[in-house]
């Protein structure tokens, strides 16, 4: 019985230590999560300037697809550069009215 319980005492042992392991594994492991932010696109002159309202970054492309696109890689970079800590707050975003005269359009004589 006492080899038994010796053996068993082993088992565990090595139960732990395979666990102790695994937590190193995980200590090591970095844990990635994807995080959404706000883009605004306006188009100037002949190119697409896009904005990231959370980070205060922009870019351009000649496309609104390539302005976004590169936005994206530019926060990419801006996060790994800076460690950002993430995620970050939004900003309030809404709109509102005003009263003004419309702008006809001249008539061609």
């Amino acid at each position: 019985m006492a080899g038994m319980a010796g053996m068993a005492g082993m088992a565990g042992m090595a139960g732990m230590a395979g666990m102790k392991d695994m937590t190193d594994m995980t200590d090591m492991t970095e844990m990635t999560e994807t995080f959404a932010f706000s883009a605004m696109v306006q188009k100037k002159n002949e190119q697409y300037v896009s904005s990231c309202l959370e980070l205060e970054i922009s870019s351009q492309g000649k496309t609104i697809e390539e302005a976004v696109s590169n936005l994206k890689e530019a926060v990419e970079l801006h996060i790994e550069r800076e460690d950002i800590t993430l995620p970050v707050k939004r900003p309030f975003l809404t709109t509102f009215r005003v009263t003004g005269n419309k702008t006809r359009a001249k008539e061609v004589q």
